[in-house]
Protein backbone atom coordinates (compact mmCIF):
# COMPACT_ATOMS: atom_id res chain seq x y z
CA UNK A 1 0.00 0.00 0.00
CA UNK A 2 1.61 3.15 -1.37
CA UNK A 3 1.14 6.68 1.54
CA UNK A 4 1.47 10.00 0.26
CA UNK A 5 4.07 11.96 2.67
CA UNK A 6 2.64 13.64 4.71
CA UNK A 7 4.63 17.38 4.05
CA UNK A 8 6.00 19.62 1.33
CA UNK A 9 9.91 18.87 1.02
CA UNK A 10 13.29 19.88 -0.82
CA UNK A 11 14.23 17.31 -2.98
CA UNK A 12 11.64 14.87 -2.38
CA UNK A 13 11.74 11.03 -4.31
CA UNK A 14 8.65 9.77 -4.13
CA UNK A 15 7.70 10.98 -7.94
CA UNK A 16 10.13 8.67 -8.57
CA UNK A 17 9.91 5.62 -5.65
CA UNK A 18 8.13 3.19 -8.05
CA UNK A 19 11.73 2.93 -9.85
CA UNK A 20 13.30 2.57 -7.26
CA UNK A 21 11.60 -0.40 -5.40
CA UNK A 22 11.22 -1.78 -9.11
CA UNK A 23 15.09 -1.78 -8.80
CA UNK A 24 15.31 -2.73 -5.15
CA UNK A 25 12.59 -5.82 -5.13
CA UNK A 26 11.62 -6.20 -1.53
CA UNK A 27 14.50 -6.99 0.59
CA UNK A 28 14.09 -7.95 4.29
CA UNK A 29 15.90 -5.29 5.42
CA UNK A 30 15.75 -1.25 4.47
CA UNK A 31 17.08 1.92 5.78
CA UNK A 32 16.70 5.29 4.70
CA UNK A 33 19.50 7.40 6.39
CA UNK A 34 18.60 10.74 4.84
CA UNK A 35 14.39 9.91 5.41
CA UNK A 36 13.02 13.67 4.72
CA UNK A 37 9.25 12.39 4.31
CA UNK A 38 10.03 9.29 4.26
CA UNK A 39 8.41 8.82 0.89
CA UNK A 40 10.19 5.88 -0.21
CA UNK A 41 9.46 3.90 2.85
CA UNK A 42 5.35 4.89 2.08
CA UNK A 43 5.90 4.35 -1.53
CA UNK A 44 7.10 0.34 -0.89
CA UNK A 45 4.55 -1.82 -2.27
CA UNK A 46 5.02 -4.11 0.28
CA UNK A 47 6.78 -3.39 4.05
CA UNK A 48 10.06 -5.56 4.69
CA UNK A 49 10.45 -6.97 7.64
CA UNK A 50 13.11 -4.15 8.81
CA UNK A 51 13.35 -1.02 8.40
CA UNK A 52 15.35 1.85 9.97
CA UNK A 53 14.25 5.72 9.00
CA UNK A 54 16.51 8.88 10.13
CA UNK A 55 17.20 12.10 9.52
CA UNK A 56 19.43 14.15 11.80
CA UNK A 57 17.35 17.30 11.85
CA UNK A 58 15.07 16.07 15.13
CA UNK A 59 11.63 17.84 13.79
CA UNK A 60 11.56 15.03 11.03
CA UNK A 61 12.04 11.88 13.41
CA UNK A 62 9.95 13.73 16.61
CA UNK A 63 7.12 14.13 13.45
CA UNK A 64 7.50 10.34 12.75
CA UNK A 65 7.47 9.67 15.82
CA UNK A 66 3.87 11.11 16.72
CA UNK A 67 1.81 10.10 13.22
CA UNK A 68 3.35 6.68 14.88
CA UNK A 69 2.60 6.50 18.66
CA UNK A 70 -0.22 9.19 18.63
CA UNK A 71 -2.32 9.64 15.11
CA UNK A 72 -5.34 10.81 17.13
CA UNK A 73 -3.73 13.10 19.31
CA UNK A 74 -1.84 14.42 16.47
CA UNK A 75 -4.73 15.17 14.19
CA UNK A 76 -6.87 17.01 16.81
CA UNK A 77 -3.69 19.28 17.39
CA UNK A 78 -2.67 20.26 13.79
CA UNK A 79 -6.84 20.85 12.77
CA UNK A 80 -7.48 23.93 15.06
CA UNK A 81 -5.43 26.29 12.96
CA UNK A 82 -6.28 28.05 9.27
CA UNK A 83 -3.99 29.46 7.29
CA UNK A 84 -2.24 32.23 9.38
CA UNK A 85 0.92 34.37 8.67
CA UNK A 86 0.95 35.71 12.09
CA UNK A 87 1.12 32.41 13.51
CA UNK A 88 3.21 30.94 10.83
CA UNK A 89 6.06 33.16 11.84
CA UNK A 90 5.08 33.10 15.76
CA UNK A 91 5.62 29.33 15.05
CA UNK A 92 8.48 29.32 13.47
CA UNK A 93 10.52 31.25 15.86
CA UNK A 94 9.22 28.82 18.74
CA UNK A 95 10.06 26.25 16.85
CA UNK A 96 13.53 27.39 16.50
CA UNK A 97 14.01 28.26 20.52
CA UNK A 98 12.52 24.69 21.23
CA UNK A 99 14.81 22.90 18.74
CA UNK A 100 17.61 22.48 21.03
CA UNK A 101 20.37 19.69 21.77
CA UNK A 102 18.49 18.37 24.88
CA UNK A 103 15.73 17.94 22.32
CA UNK A 104 17.64 16.20 20.09
CA UNK A 105 19.17 13.89 23.34
CA UNK A 106 15.92 12.70 24.21
CA UNK A 107 14.63 11.67 21.01
CA UNK A 108 18.30 9.70 20.82
CA UNK A 109 17.88 8.28 24.03
CA UNK A 110 14.38 6.96 24.30
CA UNK A 111 13.53 5.79 21.05
CA UNK A 112 9.34 6.02 21.71
CA UNK A 113 9.94 9.45 22.76
CA UNK A 114 7.92 12.37 20.63
CA UNK A 115 6.46 15.91 21.33
CA UNK A 116 3.06 15.97 19.78
CA UNK A 117 2.60 19.93 20.07
CA UNK A 118 5.82 20.51 18.52
CA UNK A 119 5.14 18.06 15.76
CA UNK A 120 1.77 19.37 15.26
CA UNK A 121 3.37 22.76 14.68
CA UNK A 122 6.06 21.89 12.50
CA UNK A 123 4.28 19.57 10.03
CA UNK A 124 1.25 22.19 9.94
CA UNK A 125 4.15 25.07 9.51
CA UNK A 126 6.02 23.24 6.95
CA UNK A 127 3.05 22.54 4.98
CA UNK A 128 2.43 26.40 4.92
CA UNK A 129 5.83 27.66 4.11
CA UNK A 130 6.62 28.55 0.44
CA UNK A 131 10.11 27.38 -0.33
CA UNK A 132 13.24 25.81 2.10
CA UNK A 133 13.48 27.47 5.25
CA UNK A 134 10.89 26.08 7.68
CA UNK A 135 12.95 25.82 11.37
CA UNK A 136 16.01 26.01 9.79
CA UNK A 137 18.46 28.32 11.49
CA UNK A 138 19.46 29.89 8.23
CA UNK A 139 16.01 30.87 7.32
CA UNK A 140 15.21 32.45 10.78
CA UNK A 141 15.43 35.92 9.42
CA UNK A 142 13.91 34.21 5.42
CA UNK A 143 10.14 35.78 6.22
CA UNK A 144 7.59 34.60 4.25
CA UNK A 145 3.94 34.74 3.45
CA UNK A 146 2.41 31.06 4.07
CA UNK A 147 1.21 29.23 0.84
CA UNK A 148 -2.55 29.91 0.28
CA UNK A 149 -3.37 27.71 -2.82
CA UNK A 150 -6.50 27.58 -2.70
CA UNK A 151 -8.15 26.43 0.30
CA UNK A 152 -4.80 26.28 2.19
CA UNK A 153 -1.57 24.19 1.68
CA UNK A 154 -0.76 20.89 3.56
CA UNK A 155 -2.72 20.81 7.08
CA UNK A 156 -3.65 24.26 7.06
CA UNK A 157 -6.68 23.44 4.58
CA UNK A 158 -8.60 21.60 7.55
CA UNK A 159 -10.82 24.78 8.48
CA UNK A 160 -10.91 26.57 5.21
CA UNK A 161 -14.26 28.04 6.63
CA UNK A 162 -12.22 29.97 9.37
CA UNK A 163 -10.61 31.70 6.14
CA UNK A 164 -6.97 32.30 4.35
CA UNK A 165 -4.33 34.40 6.03
CA UNK A 166 -3.04 37.67 6.63
CA UNK A 167 -1.59 39.32 3.79
CA UNK A 168 0.64 42.27 4.31
CA UNK A 169 3.59 44.27 2.86
CA UNK A 170 5.27 42.82 0.07
CA UNK A 171 6.50 39.58 1.19
CA UNK A 172 7.03 37.09 -1.95
CA UNK A 173 3.93 35.86 -3.72
CA UNK A 174 2.05 33.25 -1.86
CA UNK A 175 1.72 29.56 -3.62
CA UNK A 176 -2.20 29.96 -5.24
CA UNK A 177 -1.60 27.17 -7.77
CA UNK A 178 -4.42 24.17 -8.13
CA UNK A 179 -2.84 20.85 -7.34
CA UNK A 180 -4.82 18.24 -8.16
CA UNK A 181 -4.95 18.46 -11.89
CA UNK A 182 -8.59 19.89 -11.80
CA UNK A 183 -7.11 23.94 -11.07
CA UNK A 184 -9.24 23.54 -7.64
CA UNK A 185 -6.11 23.84 -5.11
CA UNK A 186 -6.61 21.54 -2.56
CA UNK A 187 -2.82 22.63 -1.09
CA UNK A 188 0.05 20.37 -0.38
CA UNK A 189 1.16 18.41 2.60
CA UNK A 190 -1.33 16.61 4.59
CA UNK A 191 -4.45 17.56 2.83
CA UNK A 192 -3.32 16.84 -1.31
CA UNK A 193 -4.69 14.64 -2.85
CA UNK A 194 -7.49 13.78 -0.49
CA UNK A 195 -5.52 13.71 2.52
CA UNK A 196 -7.21 16.47 3.78
CA UNK A 197 -10.55 14.96 3.88
CA UNK A 198 -9.69 12.37 6.19
CA UNK A 199 -6.71 13.53 8.49
CA UNK A 200 -7.51 11.53 11.34
CA UNK A 201 -7.71 8.41 9.15
CA UNK A 202 -4.80 9.29 7.05
CA UNK A 203 -2.60 9.66 10.06
CA UNK A 204 -3.83 6.67 11.08
CA UNK A 205 -2.87 4.74 8.02
CA UNK A 206 0.51 6.21 9.04
CA UNK A 207 0.51 4.80 12.22
CA UNK A 208 -0.39 1.24 10.90
CA UNK A 209 2.09 1.35 8.45
CA UNK A 210 5.13 2.33 10.84
CA UNK A 211 3.80 -0.05 13.49
CA UNK A 212 3.65 -3.58 14.15
CA UNK A 213 0.13 -4.34 12.22
CA UNK A 214 1.98 -5.17 9.31
CA UNK A 215 4.60 -7.66 10.98
CA UNK A 216 7.56 -4.73 10.43
CA UNK A 217 9.51 -3.25 12.28
CA UNK A 218 10.34 0.10 12.00
CA UNK A 219 13.22 2.18 14.08
CA UNK A 220 12.78 6.06 13.66
CA UNK A 221 15.92 7.55 14.79
CA UNK A 222 18.57 11.18 14.95
CA UNK A 223 22.13 10.59 14.19
CA UNK A 224 24.79 10.94 11.84
CA UNK A 225 23.96 8.99 8.51
CA UNK A 226 27.18 7.16 9.28
CA UNK A 227 25.99 5.38 12.08
CA UNK A 228 23.01 4.10 9.68
CA UNK A 229 25.03 2.00 7.80
CA UNK A 230 27.19 -0.28 10.24
CA UNK A 231 26.74 -4.34 9.56
CA UNK A 232 25.05 -4.04 12.86
CA UNK A 233 21.64 -1.80 11.13
CA UNK A 234 22.66 -3.14 7.73
CA UNK A 235 23.16 -6.88 6.55
CA UNK A 236 22.78 -8.04 10.20
CA UNK A 237 19.26 -8.53 9.23
CA UNK A 238 20.09 -10.27 5.76
CA UNK A 239 20.30 -8.70 2.33
CA UNK A 240 19.70 -5.02 2.68
CA UNK A 241 18.50 -1.88 0.59
CA UNK A 242 20.04 1.29 1.38
CA UNK A 243 18.32 4.57 -0.21
CA UNK A 244 21.24 7.34 -0.17
CA UNK A 245 20.05 11.06 -0.46
CA UNK A 246 22.45 13.59 1.29
CA UNK A 247 22.43 16.85 0.43
CA UNK A 248 23.69 17.84 -3.04
CA UNK A 249 27.41 18.60 -2.48
CA UNK A 250 29.85 20.95 -3.42
CA UNK A 251 30.28 19.51 -6.68
CA UNK A 252 26.42 19.98 -7.75
CA UNK A 253 27.51 23.37 -7.90
CA UNK A 254 24.36 24.78 -6.04
CA UNK A 255 22.33 27.03 -3.25
CA UNK A 256 23.90 27.06 0.37
CA UNK A 257 21.85 26.44 2.88
CA UNK A 258 18.34 24.85 1.59
CA UNK A 259 18.37 22.32 3.76
CA UNK A 260 17.56 22.91 7.27
CA UNK A 261 21.12 20.08 8.22
CA UNK A 262 23.06 21.29 5.10
CA UNK A 263 26.68 20.37 4.37
CA UNK A 264 28.62 20.74 0.93
CA UNK A 265 30.72 17.42 2.05
CA UNK A 266 28.64 14.70 3.39
CA UNK A 267 27.64 13.72 -0.20
CA UNK A 268 31.16 12.84 -1.41
CA UNK A 269 31.82 10.74 1.81
CA UNK A 270 28.37 9.01 0.90
CA UNK A 271 29.74 7.99 -2.18
CA UNK A 272 32.58 6.72 -0.77
CA UNK A 273 30.85 4.44 1.13
CA UNK A 274 28.46 3.92 -1.18
CA UNK A 275 31.49 2.69 -3.81
CA UNK A 276 32.88 0.64 -1.10
CA UNK A 277 30.18 -1.67 -0.78
CA UNK A 278 28.28 -1.50 -3.95
CA UNK A 279 30.17 -4.56 -4.90
CA UNK A 280 28.76 -6.67 -1.97
CA UNK A 281 25.64 -9.04 -2.82
CA UNK A 282 24.34 -8.46 0.95
CA UNK A 283 23.71 -4.50 -0.29
CA UNK A 284 21.40 -2.99 -2.83
CA UNK A 285 22.12 0.28 -2.70
CA UNK A 286 20.56 3.64 -4.43
CA UNK A 287 22.83 6.99 -4.53
CA UNK A 288 20.83 10.08 -5.53
CA UNK A 289 22.26 13.23 -6.91
CA UNK A 290 22.72 15.70 -9.23
CA UNK A 291 24.55 15.00 -12.95
CA UNK A 292 28.26 15.26 -13.05
CA UNK A 293 28.49 15.49 -8.73
CA UNK A 294 29.25 11.78 -8.92
CA UNK A 295 31.27 9.62 -11.01
CA UNK A 296 30.43 5.98 -11.07
CA UNK A 297 31.50 3.24 -12.27
CA UNK A 298 29.97 1.71 -15.52
CA UNK A 299 28.50 -1.49 -13.63
CA UNK A 300 26.28 0.98 -11.49
CA UNK A 301 23.15 1.79 -13.64
CA UNK A 302 22.10 5.99 -13.97
CA UNK A 303 18.47 6.30 -14.05
CA UNK A 304 17.93 9.75 -14.86
CA UNK A 305 14.51 11.70 -13.69
CA UNK A 306 12.99 15.00 -14.32
CA UNK A 307 11.47 16.63 -10.68
CA UNK A 308 8.82 19.19 -11.23
CA UNK A 309 11.45 21.68 -9.20
CA UNK A 310 9.56 24.08 -6.63
CA UNK A 311 9.03 27.24 -5.42
CA UNK A 312 12.34 28.02 -6.91
CA UNK A 313 10.88 27.33 -10.32
CA UNK A 314 7.77 29.49 -10.60
CA UNK A 315 7.76 31.36 -13.81
CA UNK A 316 10.71 29.58 -15.82
CA UNK A 317 12.59 26.66 -16.14
CA UNK A 318 14.33 25.25 -13.44
CA UNK A 319 17.37 23.58 -15.31
CA UNK A 320 18.18 21.60 -12.15
CA UNK A 321 15.16 19.73 -12.06
CA UNK A 322 17.07 18.27 -15.14
CA UNK A 323 20.00 17.51 -13.07
CA UNK A 324 18.56 14.66 -11.07
CA UNK A 325 20.29 11.32 -11.33
CA UNK A 326 19.85 7.64 -9.18
CA UNK A 327 22.33 5.56 -9.26
CA UNK A 328 21.57 1.84 -8.40
CA UNK A 329 24.48 -0.70 -7.79
CA UNK A 330 25.35 -3.72 -9.52
CA UNK A 331 23.32 -6.14 -7.90
CA UNK A 332 20.12 -4.02 -7.91
CA UNK A 333 17.28 -5.78 -10.26
CA UNK A 334 16.86 -4.43 -13.49
CA UNK A 335 13.68 -3.82 -15.36
CA UNK A 336 13.32 -7.18 -18.01
CA UNK A 337 12.58 -4.82 -20.77
CA UNK A 338 15.57 -2.97 -20.20
CA UNK A 339 19.47 -3.23 -20.84
CA UNK A 340 22.19 -2.97 -18.08
CA UNK A 341 24.04 0.16 -18.96
CA UNK A 342 20.26 1.91 -20.44
CA UNK A 343 19.52 5.79 -19.25
CA UNK A 344 16.09 6.18 -19.26
CA UNK A 345 14.27 9.94 -18.58
CA UNK A 346 10.89 10.11 -16.56
CA UNK A 347 8.68 13.36 -16.44
CA UNK A 348 7.19 13.66 -12.59
CA UNK A 349 3.88 14.36 -12.40
CA UNK A 350 3.43 15.12 -8.87
CA UNK A 351 6.80 16.90 -8.25
CA UNK A 352 8.69 17.66 -5.19
CA UNK A 353 6.05 19.41 -3.10
CA UNK A 354 3.90 16.61 -1.90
Amino acid sequence: MSLLPAWPWFGSKFSIAPAVWDRFGNPGNFVDPFCGTASIALARPTPGKVETLNDLFGFIPNALRAMRYSPDALAEEIAWCPVSELDLHARHKALLERMDEALVERLRGDPKYFDVELAAWWIWGQSCWIGSGFCAPSGASNRKKPALSGQGSGVSACRPKHGIGVLRGSLQLPHLSGSDGTGVGYGRGIFASGRRDDLAGYLGAISDRFGVARGTSVRITCHPWEHLVTPAVTISHGKTAVFLDPPYGEAAKRTKNLYAKDSLDVAADVRAWALEHGDDPRYLIALCGYEGEHKMPATWEKLSWKSRGGYGNQGGENVNARRERIWFSPHCGRPAQRSLFETRTIQSTTGDNQ
